[in-house]
């Protein structure tokens, strides 16, 4: 997973009605949680802050250390 340029408005406009401002709600919570600003990671969901992990078989990757990820009737964090 990886961040992108991808405007985090556009991802938050995935969601209306109650889902909206829920989404609205956690972008304000998890970043003053986290002190990061919103990014965008894999198109969908919206991280704060990032650390890197590495596997004993060697597989290395990159994730946020906060996030969440908006949805028509429930959002996932």
């Amino acid at each position: 997973m990886s961040p992108s340029d991808l405007p985090v408005a556009e991802v938050l406009d995935l969601a209306s009605g109650p889902r909206r401002r829920e989404a609205d709600e956690l972008l304000a919570i998890l970043g003053e949680i986290s002190g990061e600003q919103p990014v965008v990671w894999a198109g969908r969901i919206i991280g704060f802050g990032e650390y890197e992990y590495h596997y004993e078989s060697g597989h290395v990757g990159r994730a946020p250390l906060l996030a969440f990820a908006t949805g028509p009737a429930t959002h996932s964090i």
